[in-house]
């Protein structure tokens, strides 16, 4: 994890075999996020372990041809994109400056990044309150959770309008057998939140 990932050398992916004690190993599949898209890793693991039936068995594996990430490629190119700048300056319009994120302490250029995590379990009980909820509201449990943080943000950093980024699905659905082609079409978006 440490030694990342070179965009100027081929092989954004690595494998690595782990020999465990207890006649136990593990398989280590490390891949830049540029490489797969959360849709994109089933599919992958599906063919290699059809793959390593068919040849357990000695058959020699088949596929169907599914489209490539060229195809996609085309696909944006040939769309209209003065649509979508319109769209983004008016949905931004007005908004001066990044939401500042609390207690966030300026890093000199030589500084180290350093992350933390934490993980939160809702019990099923307030899982089950937040779906209610969304019903309700006629909405999705994302968008409760993200007017929620829209709302955190707001409160934090004394704004009443915030924008964070959302990761959304880039598959069009009128490319023909997008669904069955590996490649990152996720896209992360403004999301705007006016309190």
């Amino acid at each position: 994890r440490q030694r990342g990932f070179d965009f100027d050398k081929p092989g954004l992916m690595r494998l690595a075999w782990v020999d465990l004690p207890g006649h136990r190993s593990r398989l280590i599949w490390s891949f830049h996020h540029i490489v797969l898209d959360g849709w994109s890793l089933p599919l992958v693991m599906g063919e290699a372990f059809q793959t390593y039936g068919a040849l357990a068995n000695g058959v020699h594996p088949q596929f169907p041809q599914p489209g490539s990430y060229e195809d996609f490629i085309a696909y944006l190119e040939k769309t209209d994109k003065g649509d979508a700048l319109q769209f983004w300056k008016l949905y931004l319009a007005g908004f001066e400056a990044a939401t500042p994120l609390p207690n966030k302490k300026q890093r000199g250029a030589q500084q180290e990044r350093v992350f933390s995590e934490n993980h939160l379990r809702l019990d099923d009980t307030l899982t089950a309150r937040l779906q209610q909820f969304a019903r309700e509201q006629h909405v999705t449990l994302n968008t409760v959770i993200q007017a929620a943080w829209g709302v955190l943000l707001a409160r934090y950093s004394g704004e009443k309008d915030v924008v964070f980024g959302t990761t959304v699905s880039g598959r069009p659905a009128e490319l023909a057998h997008v669904e069955q082609i590996v490649g990152l079409f996720i896209n992360t978006q403004p999301l705007r939140l006016q309190i």
